[in-house]
């Protein structure tokens, strides 16, 4: 069985309608992630687990029955006593763009890599073969946990895990810039691939191009960099060089929301199935696609389209 350990925060979901009405969901881009893996791999071979904190609430239980529905490992999930999970809002535009509104600070996933906790994650991180997160998990860390992570990362890949990171840079989360790029560059020596998005490159890094951004993260050490770019071609970037791969199909989104977060997923669920990175890619792609036609961050399994070889 080969094990898959997502690490990050998933909050309640407040999603808007045209209407004005709301209906509560949940969400986080790590665990979108996780439960579109999930759905993506055969569970005879893979097993898709998420690593988390969260209270001891009603909500926090109805995330964690939802999750295990989806046929995500609940097992990792680390419950604090008096804590609760985070809270967001989605608003969206006439073009689908989406705006969030977050409640967080004193969220339990927070605590995920203190002292006390951290024996939990490193028993989580023991036996993956694969170990994804990103820039959102490392943003709401408190600086001594994120020293904690990265270590384990290490550790993690010293005993031959892969380790992929979105870093999916969000401002409102960092006090500075200069702030973000370090802990990123820190982050980056323990990753082996990257899937960046070309606009938070752009706006954290100054790069004008995806293949700029491949580069830089050639240039930093890593040697397996998706950049997803909008409606614009994926690039893929390793030693070997650059090529891109236009979208099957453009669509208009309805909603964009984990539109990302799915790609990923698709992307990782093609390479741990010995799929090329170019299948990997329209994979991802086709799945993006589908996402967006739905609100919120995770659409309904019915929807899920066929993951491919």
């Amino acid at each position: 069985m080969t094990r898959v350990v997502s690490i990050g925060e998933c909050m309640i979901e407040l999603i808007e309608d045209e209407q004005g009405n709301v209906r509560r969901g949940w969400g986080g881009d790590t665990l979108n992630t996780a439960v579109y893996m999930a759905r993506s791999l055969d569970r005879s071979s893979f097993e898709v687990a998420y690593l988390t904190a969260l209270g001891d609430d009603p909500f926090s239980q109805q995330m964690v029955d939802g999750w295990q529905a989806e046929g995500v490992d609940t097992q990792a999930v680390l419950r604090l006593p008096g804590k609760l999970p985070g809270l967001y809002a989605i608003r969206t535009d006439a073009r689908g763009d989406r705006s969030f509104y977050y409640w967080r600070e004193q969220a339990a996933v927070r605590a995920l890599f203190t002292h006390e906790e951290g024996a939990h994650a490193r028993r989580v991180l023991r036996e993956a073969a694969m170990v994804y997160l990103s820039g959102i998990t490392l943003a709401i860390l408190p600086p001594a946990s994120r020293e904690m992570l990265i270590d384990n990362l290490a550790q993690a890949r010293g005993r031959g895990a892969r380790v992929a990171f979105d870093p999916n840079y969000r401002a409102r989360l960092w006090p500075t810039k200069e702030e973000a790029r370090g802990w990123q560059k820190k982050l980056l020596s323990v990753v082996d691939i990257a899937l960046p998005t070309h606009e938070d490159e752009h706006h954290l890094w100054g790069d004008v191009t995806a293949e700029a951004t491949g580069a830089r993260l050639l240039e930093a050490g890593l040697d397996h960099i998706v950049v997803k770019n909008g409606e614009a071609p994926t690039l893929v970037a390793t030693h070997e060089g650059m090529h891109t791969i236009p979208l099957e199909r453009v669509v208009t989104p309805i909603d964009t929301t984990g539109a990302g977060d799915s790609f990923n997923a698709a992307y990782l669920s093609g390479l741990l199935r010995d799929a090329t990175p170019t299948a990997a890619v329209r994979a991802g792609q086709r799945l993006a696609a589908q996402v967006v036609q739905h609100r919120g961050a995770i659409m309904p399994r019915e929807a899920h389209p066929d993951p491919g070889p």
